[in-house]
């Protein structure tokens, strides 16, 4: 019945074909592996543990770690048929005092429940990504590769393969058939071929497999996951929802003075109209939504170039969509910090989803700013400052519509859906520091215009923000 069950492992892990190199049959040793793990004939898996998280680009420094959260607890849950994923986690704040992005200040805990299913937008990309976390996921995903192959380095054999997304998967398996590290890369708009770096250690014994005890995987050079590992599970239950159909924002504007226009239908951005160019406030997450907007901008203001983009930090929600504008010609605006920082990031290759400035390519031009810029046709004013003592990056500009008294500003405060009617029990440090940076430049802020807009699309007021910092409260009492 062994023998049996062991050809039977071997059918089910023999890739459709296996390159044989340097005298290395790779179908063989990745049944080694497949048979050594175990699980191979299982339909899902679930593994469990605690450990830190890291919020990928959203470092309080360019150059800075991700932000580190506590996972008090991580459970993921993956289907092999379909490929599909279920991540819940309760969250707790990391950094302390607050730095960075990805949610934070946390206020006690933050549960998170993460699907990716067929049909989601980063379904395929999903064998790639589990393949480098999970060795099982691995094994299966070699299994299903039409080009495996295996060399030898040094005392390890590397197995290698290309993935659904046409990535290349690298697995090193050591003389115990156990994958040390895999190294994949997923499409990413600011990290272009954003390779997944994972170590696996302390291979210990769960439910009748080999799994490690320790995963540590970095992702653009820092670690985006520490995680120790308490629990393994074979065949659970797995229920995913059914993925919703795909739909894009849909773009609305709303004019906010002579040649100035809002866009709605995503992250927010501003278009300013000068003499001979227009200027754009922020480009959001990625292509799409920068040609989006760049094409509405130009059926708003015709005849004119977009001659500027204003990109308020080096989050990568903020920067993602700021090559699109390089591609267009634009100068990209932006703290003295983050020319040299994009140019390294932008060094990568953009070969798994070539982006509009992979596809045209040109060099960036950058106009750098310190404490203060203005923008200025004699009649079209823009002013930008640099946010002091703010640590969600240290690099943040707001603009300052003066004519208009409209504050245009990224993560100083994201208003909640409901306008807020009280103080919170809790108040965000960088509700504070907005604050703070308003009243040393003495703006007399009569509109603010968050990026991260609220889910109604409401005008938010000076007052809304004084509630979130209880100086409202203050001002009454006096």
């Amino acid at each position: 019945m062994r023998r049996q069950l062991t050809l039977m492992s071997s059918l089910l892990l023999a890739p459709a074909a296996a390159v044989l190199a340097n005298g290395l049959d790779a179908g063989q040793v990745l049944n080694q592996v497949g048979t050594t793990l175990g699980g191979q004939s299982a339909t899902s898996i679930e593994f469990a543990g605690a450990g830190s998280s890291y919020a990928l680009g959203q470092q309080g420094t360019v150059n800075a770690a991700w932000p580190r959260f506590n996972d008090q607890s991580h459970v993921r849950t993956v289907s092999f048929d379909p490929w599909a994923s279920r991540l819940q986690r309760v969250r707790t704040q990391g950094e302390n005092p607050p730095s960075g992005g990805g949610g934070q200040p946390i206020i006690g805990e933050q549960k998170q429940d993460q699907v990716t299913a067929p049909g989601t937008p980063n379904a395929a990309a999903l064998p790639t990504e589990l393949a480098a976390t999970l060795p099982q996921a691995f094994v299966r995903a070699a299994s299903q590769a039409k080009d495996l192959s295996a060399t030898q380095e040094g005392k390890r054999v590397v197995l290698e393969f290309t993935a659904p997304n046409n990535a290349k998967v690298r697995g090193w398996v050591n003389d115990k058939h156990q994958i040390e590290r895999v190294t994949a890369a997923v499409a990413h708009p600011v990290l272009g071929d954003a390779v997944y770096d994972t170590t696996f250690t302390d291979y210990r014994s769960f439910d009748g497999v080999q799994f490690p005890a320790h995963i540590l995987q970095k992702q653009g050079g820092f670690p985006v996951l520490d995680l120790t590992v308490n629990s393994v599970k074979l065949n659970v239950p797995v229920e995913f929802p059914a993925a919703a159909p795909a739909s894009t924002p849909k773009l609305a504007s709303e004019k906010l003075g002579e040649g100035i226009y809002l866009i709605t239908g995503g992250y927010a951005a501003v278009a300013v109209e000068f003499k001979d160019h227009i200027t754009v406030i922020e480009a959001g997450q990625n292509d799409e939504r920068s040609n989006a907007v760049i094409s509405e901008v130009k059926r708003l203001l015709p005849g004119k170039p977009i001659g500027e983009l204003v990109n308020t930090h080096a989050h990568f929600d903020h920067a993602g969509g700021v090559r699109a504008y390089v591609a267009e010609g634009a100068t990209i605006v932006t703290h003295r910090n983050n020319p040299q920082y994009y140019e390294k990031l932008w060094a990568n290759s953009y070969t798994l989803s070539p982006d509009r400035l992979a596809q045209q390519p040109k060099p960036p031009r950058f106009q750098p700013v310190d404490d203060k810029l203005v923008l200025t046709d004699g009649k079209q004013t823009i002013e930008l400052y640099r946010l002091r003592n703010f640590a969600h990056h240290d690099g943040n500009l707001v603009a300052w519509l003066p004519r208009e008294k409209i504050l245009v500003e990224a993560d100083g405060f994201n208003p909640p859906p409901a306008p807020l009617t009280q103080t919170p029990e809790k108040i965000s440090p960088f509700h504070v520091s907005l604050l703070q940076n308003i009243e040393r430049l003495q703006l007399d802020v009569q509109r603010i215009i968050p990026i991260h807009l609220p889910a109604d699309n409401r005008k938010v007021t000076l007052a809304e923000l004084l509630t979130a910092t209880g100086k409202n409260q203050v001002s009454a009492a006096r």
